[in-house]
């Protein structure tokens, strides 16, 4: 699945660069993204993972999920700053977020589950 991700940031970059070099104008400048991480090896990981008899394993699960939170938080951040520079151009006054009724929390989740 990183190895996905990865791919995936891959283009997503190469896709940004030239969308902001096709937009870009001399009053308004979109600056490309890079998201790519750094490839880590696995190794050290199963490594420890032997050693304390997988108790790293907790560790290593949440370490996981934090870069993916980490990494879906950097890209709605940019995401945001796309639609102001789209908004910006096209001579919109600002960009708000439109609330829903949409619940798909996990505490939601439970409430309509009891």
């Amino acid at each position: 699945m990183y190895n996905t991700i990865t791919v995936m940031d891959a283009v997503q970059d190469r896709f940004i660069a030239h969308f902001a070099e096709l937009m870009s104008d001399d009053e308004h400048d979109l600056e490309p993204i890079s998201l790519s991480r750094k490839r880590r090896g696995l190794r050290i990981h199963v490594i420890l993972m032997i050693v304390t008899f997988g108790i790293y394993s907790q560790f290593f699960l949440l370490w996981t999920i934090h870069n993916y939170n980490r990494h879906i938080r950097d890209q709605w951040s940019y995401e945001r700053k796309v639609l102001q520079w789209i908004s910006l151009r096209s001579g919109g006054l600002r960009v708000e977020k439109v609330k829903t009724d949409n619940r798909s929390g996990t505490v939601d989740l439970i409430k309509r589950m009891i």
